[in-house]
Formats: structure tokens, sequence, C-alpha cells
């Protein structure tokens, strides 16, 4: 079995990881639902990427280099844009058919409560579930249709390697598109102060 790499314990120089669990929902969603993206994976994407994420347990840790490699064949094929749009829609969809958090979207949109920052709110709570060493996030309103997620003590990896903020911003947008808005993210980098800013904005979607 392949070892997931550990994150090293000191603080601008920690090697983030991310939960196994996370990435084997992605290479099924995209198995299930974007199945020619799948296949490309499959050819282009590094072997030890692959090995790493289906040898590991869900609840192991797989270092962001080897994470990386999976990123990055996606944003090669399909361009920021549409790769960010591939993270946004893994998320809905595993929200809204999570057993125990699904229900209660279905619920909360039901009944109109389901506010755009009611959300929000939520990401700092569970980032730790999916993300290790990756900067502690908070969350604040920024006006009557966004809010701005904040990292602070961010490791130099991220900074050196931005790729990773294509996943991390889809997946901020599908949060806020839980709602039923219509959701695009801007995300800022300050490396003298080791923080990453991401402002996501929402609107009513656009009628068909």
């Amino acid at each position: 079995m392949v070892e997931p790499t550990q994150s090293r314990p000191n603080a601008a120089g920690q090697r983030p990881s991310v939960r196994a669990r996370a990435l084997k929902e992605t290479l099924a969603f995209l198995d299930e639902y974007r199945p020619e993206l799948a296949r490309m994976v499959e050819v282009d994407a590094p072997s030890d990427t692959l090995c790493a994420i289906r040898e590991a347990l869900p609840v192991d840790w797989i270092s962001a280099e080897l994470s990386r490699g999976l990123i990055e064949v996606i944003v090669d094929e399909l361009g920021a844009h549409d790769g960010l749009n591939v993270w946004r829609d893994l998320v809905t969809y595993r929200l809204r058919h999570s057993s125990v958090i699904g229900p209660l979207i279905s619920l909360a949109t039901t009944v109109g409560f389901a506010a755009p920052w009611s959300f929000a709110k939520q990401v700092p709570r569970g980032w730790e579930n999916t993300y290790k060493d990756y900067g502690s996030p908070r969350v604040s309103r920024d006006g009557a249709q966004a809010v701005e997620f904040r990292w602070c003590e961010v490791p130099d990896y991220l900074f050196e390697n931005p790729i990773h903020y294509v996943a991390i911003q889809g997946a901020l947008i599908g949060v806020i598109e839980l709602s039923g808005q219509q959701a695009e993210s801007q995300i800022e980098f300050a490396r003298d102060i080791r923080q990453v800013s991401a402002s996501v904005r929402w609107r009513e979607p656009s009628a068909s």
C-alpha cells in the first residue's frame, strides 16, 4: 500500500495534505458523470497520484504534491474556468445526495431558508475534515450578495502552486450555489503576510 505523505509540523514550510476521501469522490464523480474526462485522467494523470488515491483508506491524508497531479491534468484539458466547474458540480452533487446533509438542504430550500450565508458559514466548520495545513479559514459577509473567505498562516507550498485554488474556488462556488443562486469567485494572494482571500459573489440565476 502506498503510504500517504504526512504534513511536516513547521509554519511556512508545512506540506499540506488532502483527505483521501475527497480525492476518491472526485474520481468516482468523473467516472459516473464525466466519463470522457475520467478516461483522459486515467491516461494522463501521474501514476503515483492515481495509485496513492486508490490505495489509501478514505480517512488517510494524501500530500498536496500528489493530489496536484489530478488537478493539473483536469485544468490542462479544460482550462482553469471549466476545470473549476468540475469541482463546483462535484460539491453540489455530493452535498445534495448526502444521506445526512441532503435532506437538510432540501428542507431549507423548500421553506425558503437556503440563504447563501447559511451555507458559507459552514465552510470553516468542515474545512479540517478535508484539508490539513492549508491555512485557517474564516468567513465574513461582504455586502448583501457576497462573502469573503480568508485563510491565514498559509504555507509557502500553496503560494508556489496556486493551481490548488482552482479546486478550492470551485468547491466554494458549489457551496454557495446550493442556495439556488449563481455564484462567481475571485481570489487574491498576499504571500508577504501569508494570507489568501476569496470573494464569492452571487446573483439570481439568469432565465433560460
